[in-house]
């Protein structure tokens, strides 16, 4: 039976990386863009957003709670 090995990975340059140092940077960067956020909504769109559903913020935001202020106090909602 075989082993399962990356034996090579192009990097954003395009160049072909063979040596396991390499690879392991590749990796890393490609997985660390994949899973990092692409959010780019403001305070006032999440409002708008969150105050359309019914869940516990939409509830707040009636008393003038806002996104922000429920960030600082750390509130999740589960």
């Amino acid at each position: 039976m075989g082993t399962n090995a990356i034996s090579s990975l192009k990097d954003t340059s395009g160049t072909h990386r063979f040596e396991n140092k390499y690879i392991n940077q590749i990796m890393k960067q490609y997985y660390q863009n994949l899973y990092s956020s692409e959010c780019h909504s403001t305070e006032q769109r999440m409002d708008f957003f969150f105050i359309k559903l019914d869940c516990p913020l939409s509830q707040l935001k009636s008393k003038q709670t806002s996104v922000g202020q429920l960030q600082k106090k750390k509130f999740f909602i589960l």
